[in-house]
């Protein structure tokens, strides 16, 4: 079990007969941002231990993502706020299996979601994401969505939607959530208002001073055809 510096990131890689709870993290390794968990044998307790190590033991925690291959997440514990975390910004699950009633909920810091090639269902509570990737279409399949909130839904690198606002039902299938981008209203201020008032004021001033001069010339050359003759 050793930490990997790659400048000012530790890395804490799981081996496969390590459970994520067994450690304190604090301790060993105070510097934590990303902890990668690869197993194919082990259940992991998901978020729980990571997070409930510093609340338990008042450190403030500064890992900030963490990616899971080949494992099994499931809930432990009977915290009420768990599973959560409060500094993680990404989360990534490969080939993963999701058990029953698993949830992510009470993570402010939260921007990022991966699903690739995963399992079961992952409930989305009362989360606000910036990006929700999914590598394949059926991936859609693995996450629900309760009063969480999705600013760009991801097929691989292309943009499938945007601006999602899940409120209105729970446990509702991302798949069958209509993905179109909505259009916002853009409301000016009282400044721009006026300056787009001057403006068109100006516009009409000026087309009204060009018509006079117009017509003025077409009187001058009027003239000049008759003193011509």
């Amino acid at each position: 079990m050793k930490a990997k510096t790659r400048e000012t990131t530790e890395l804490y890689s799981v081996p496969e007969t390590h459970n994520l709870g067994t450690d304190r993290w604090q301790s060993e390794y105070p510097n934590l941002r990303e902890v990668n968990s690869f197993s194919t044998k082990n259940r992991v307790e998901f978020l729980d231990f990571l997070s409930w190590e510093y609340r338990k033991f008042k450190v403030k925690s500064k890992i900030q993502s963490a990616s899971f291959q080949g494992v099994e997440l499931r809930l432990f514990g009977a915290h009420p706020y768990m599973p959560a975390h409060p500094t993680m910004q990404s989360l990534k699950f490969t080939n993963c299996t999701f058990s029953a009633d698993l949830f992510l909920t009470n993570c402010p810091q939260l921007q990022n979601i991966t699903i690739d090639d995963c399992k079961g269902i992952l409930t989305l509570k009362e989360l606000n994401l910036k990006k929700l990737i999914f590598k394949a279409e059926k991936d859609q399949q693995t996450v629900q969505l309760t009063k969480t909130r999705v600013f760009g839904v991801y097929l691989d690198k292309k943009l499938i939607g945007g601006d999602c606002n899940f409120k209105t039902m729970d446990n509702r299938p991302v798949v069958k959530v209509d993905y179109s981008i909505k259009q916002r209203k853009v409301e000016m201020t009282e400044e721009q208002k006026k300056f787009q008032k001057d403006k068109m004021e100006m516009s009409q001033t000026n087309n009204l001073g060009l018509n006079c001069l117009e017509e003025s010339l077409a009187v001058v050359d009027s003239w000049l055809h008759e003193l011509g003759k």
